[in-house]
């Protein structure tokens, strides 16, 4: 990606990247590290939008690099390993990895100590404890509980992108997975936007991305 045109298209181009290599456990390759050169096409001092670094070869051209890109640097599937499989989720906006926190809720957190899974029909479940993902309602927190044959604990993918999880309130209503803000590493439902991939839809659904990936290491 041209890293002199950083705008919403690279953004949501590089979270479905994300999301394609992270849930097929692809092997990549990054082009370019370099962040210039001393001479090109006779030119002196030129400069390589699409790499790494900077010129100076010291700062990250993108500085989120290491954040978004931590889940797709790991081995998810080991063919040699005698490990259960279990889902990891994923959130390829922030890179980051659905984490329990001490108020038993739901919160983005480092990959390296993230929660593990289970899907037990349209369950997820904590694994080794049992209670499964519920929500309470539009804007607040995701947690778990033990009442988990609740409509409220059963989730779904709701768009052709399999990139929203979505559950119903009360009233019927599908509530996405989200967080709860660029700043907050909180996770929240909120009312899903753009499921149908309509292309008309003018809001920003990234926020509401959100994957289980399968892994057993």
């Amino acid at each position: 990606m041209d890293m002199t045109n950083w705008d919403e298209k690279n953004h949501k181009f590089l979270s479905c990247m994300l999301a394609y290599l992270a849930g097929l456990d692809l092997d990549w390759a990054l082009w370019a590290a370099q962040g210039g050169y001393y001479v090109r096409s006779k030119t002196k001092i030129v400069d390589e939008a699409y790499g790494l670094w900077m010129y100076d070869f010291e700062t990250l051209r993108y500085p989120e690099f290491p954040q978004r890109f931590q889940l797709v640097q790991k081995m998810l599937m080991d063919p040699s390993s005698n490990l259960s499989k279990s889902y990891i989720i994923y959130h390829p906006l922030s890179g980051q990895c659905a984490n329990v926190n001490k108020n038993h809720e739901l919160e983005l957190g480092d990959c390296e100590s993230q929660s593990r899974w289970s899907q037990e029909g349209q369950q997820i479940k904590l694994v080794g404890n049992g209670t499964c993902i519920k929500a309470l309602g539009d804007g607040s927190p995701v947690s778990l509980s033990n009442d988990c044959k609740s409509k409220q604990s059963s989730w779904k993918t709701l768009s052709a992108s399999n990139l929203h999880l979505g559950t119903v309130d009360g009233e019927g209503q599908n509530l996405c997975l989200e967080r709860e803000s660029p700043t907050s590493s909180r996770i929240v439902t909120k009312i899903c936007i753009c499921v149908d991939d309509n292309i008309a839809c003018l809001d920003n659904p990234q926020s509401q991305w959100f994957q289980l990936v399968t892994t057993n290491v």
